[in-house]
């Protein structure tokens, strides 16, 4: 148990680390397997949610690269959920439902990140578009500042970056074509590479 900053709680105090949490997944070849995780206890939060009633995260599951794309939770289910949230006024249940989710808690932190780091998200998506020579006039990036708190507006916004930054990616030479399937699971690779993923 080490004093370190947490992930969760974001303040610095004992860090319960539990690396013998088994799990088990399907491989390629559907075979079943099991192996033990590495589990983060935030006493902090956990103590918050005994003693003041809260719903804080407090537990942390670091998977190994090669699980990833075996969770449950698929990224482009994410972002459609959280699509449908603020544009289709579904409810929390319903959306978590979208999300392949039970618990309409499992969203909602999901949509906490989303609005948290957005406007993080459509700035580096500006300065990617403007790395791959596209055109970028002056009012296109004063609309990053625009009505910060609309989140239909930053959905919109984000997605509109997003389809722009894809599209000048696809004219340059060797690039990879990203479908439309596949363009949420492309930018969160990205963002993780970033440290702006859909991770706390």
């Amino acid at each position: 148990m080490e004093k370190e900053s947490c992930s969760l709680c974001h303040e610095y105090h004992p860090v319960k680390v539990y690396c013998y949490l088994k799990r088990t997944y399907r491989n390629d070849y559907e075979v079943k397997n099991e192996i033990c995780i590495f589990r983060i206890i935030c006493e902090n939060n956990k103590k918050k949610n005994k003693y003041e009633g809260l719903k804080l995260q407090y537990t942390l599951t670091i998977l190994p690269d090669f699980l990833i794309p075996y969770s449950i939770i698929p990224v482009e289910s994410i972002f459609e959920s959280i699509k449908e949230y603020i544009l289709d006024n579904i409810t929390l249940r319903q959306a978590a439902i979208v999300m392949c989710c039970l618990s309409p808690w499992s969203f909602k932190l999901y949509y906490i990140r989303f609005q948290e780091l957005v406007n993080q998200w459509v700035i580096l998506l500006v300065e990617l578009i403007i790395t791959t020579q596209g055109e970028y006039i002056e009012e296109q990036i004063k609309e990053i500042d625009v009505n910060l708190n609309n989140n239909k507006q930053k959905w919109n916004n984000f997605n509109k970056h997003l389809d722009n930054y894809l599209l000048q990616l696809s004219k340059l030479k060797a690039s990879p074509i990203i479908t439309e399937e596949m363009k949420y699971p492309y930018l969160h690779t990205l963002l993780c590479k970033t440290r702006m993923g859909l991770g706390p």
